[in-house]
Parts: structure tokens; sequence; C-alpha cells
């Protein structure tokens, strides 16, 4: 046996073993996706719980009453294609559509909606 048929063979041993771990992978990664049933089930029922009589009594109306009758601001000298900045951290945001209350920016990664709370037209003042 030369060196040559022994290279070749080791070479088609681990193209072998290499090709049979994928496989098996694959096979892996399909049976997890493939039943999701019970996974939905859970996702539905957290999202689709029912509010029971009792919770919604210990809920502070006094807090609910005063963001629901807080006044909105309306969007005044925002046009499509301004740059803002949002307040909670600074960063630069281009304007893509104005509402009358909201603006609808673009962060580069993604795309939200923001009141007029939310971010300045100019760079925040360092404090």
């Amino acid at each position: 046996m030369t060196y040559f048929d022994s290279l070749t063979t080791a070479i088609t041993l681990l193209s072998l073993l290499f090709g049979g771990l994928q496989i098996a992978l694959l096979v892996k990664i399909w049976m997890m996706t493939d039943d999701i049933r019970s996974l939905r089930k859970i996702i539905e029922e957290k999202f689709t719980k029912k509010v029971t009589h009792t919770e919604t009594e210990s809920v502070n109306t006094e807090a609910t009453t005063e963001v629901e009758n807080k006044p909105k601001k309306e969007i005044t000298g925002i046009s499509v294609g301004d740059y803002v900045y949002r307040k909670s951290d600074g960063k630069r945001m281009k304007v893509e559509q104005v509402n009358k209350y909201t603006i609808m920016c673009n962060t580069g990664f993604f795309t939200k909606w923001y009141s007029a709370d939310e971010y300045t037209k100019y760079p925040p003042l360092a404090q």
C-alpha cells in the first residue's frame, strides 16, 4: 500500500464521517422543528389569557387614567427625510412618515412609530 492509497482512504473515511454527522444534524433539527404543537399551545395560552374580574380590580385605576388622559402633542416642524434623535439613547433616526401625533423613523435596523415625547429634532444637549 502506497502513501497516496492510505491518504485517499483516510480522506474518504473522514468525508464519510462528516457527511454522516451532517445528515444526523439535519435530521435532529428537522425533528425539533417538525412538531411545534406543544410550543404553539403554550404561546397561545399565554397571549390569549382571559383577565378575570379580580385581576381587573387590582389594577391601579389612577395611573391608567392619568396615561389615557395625557394630551397628545401634534407633530410640527418635522418632514419626511429629516433626522431626529431618540431621547432615550441619542440614536439618530431618519423620518420615513409623519402623521398628526406620531412619526415613523428608520434607525438603520428597524422601523418604528414614535410619539412627540420620544424624540427631538436636534441632538440632545450634554448635561
